[in-house]
């Protein structure tokens, strides 16, 4: 899925979704009381609705994004709840030095695919996303630096998570 895809189609909401983006932020920063998961949580919520809705028409664009962005925290709370268990035997799994060669195969299989994906973006959008996801820069720190409004920011990072998940549907 590409953002002109998102753009070109008549029934998109894509203007009104972009929106309602700072208010879904605030709400995920008041829940998880930490602006970059946050973000990442709100592109999610973003990327999303986008796929979800491709072809539909949507009668209420807030409530749906609303819904997505508390779907998200569930499965995020869920994530937590099950991290904790294993971190408690995080020691006893780093103890084992045993390599396992069809893991490290398929990790390999994935970096390859993943840096296929950062090849192919446009150069801005691979710009943004290396400076978001590599750097740890955060949206309004790459808006100022590349002199680009943190909407265009906002959109070059919803169209790189697209062009990454894309990749990896592809390779499955």
């Amino acid at each position: 899925m590409e953002l002109d895809d998102i753009e070109g189609d008549p029934t998109s909401n894509g203007p009104e979704v972009l929106a309602h983006y700072d208010d879904v932020l605030g709400f995920l920063i008041r829940r998880t009381r930490q602006r970059s998961e946050a973000e990442d949580l709100t592109q999610e919520t973003m990327f999303r609705f986008f796929r979800w809705q491709k072809g539909r028409e949507v009668r209420d664009t807030k409530r749906t994004l609303f819904r997505i962005a508390q779907n998200l925290l569930i499965d995020r709370s869920r994530r937590v709840k099950t991290r904790v268990p294993f971190e408690a035997n995080l020691e006893e799994d780093l103890a084992v030095t045993e390599v396992n060669p069809n893991r490290t195969a398929e990790a390999n299989e994935r970096l390859v695919v993943l840096r296929g994906a950062i090849a192919s973006m446009p150069p801005r959008v691979r710009q943004v996303f290396e400076l978001n996801r590599m750097q740890g820069m955060r949206h309004r720190e790459i808006a100022d630096s590349l002199g680009i409004s943190k909407s265009t920011v906002e959109k070059h990072m919803i169209r790189a998570l697209a062009i990454c998940r894309s990749a990896f549907e592809e390779d499955v």
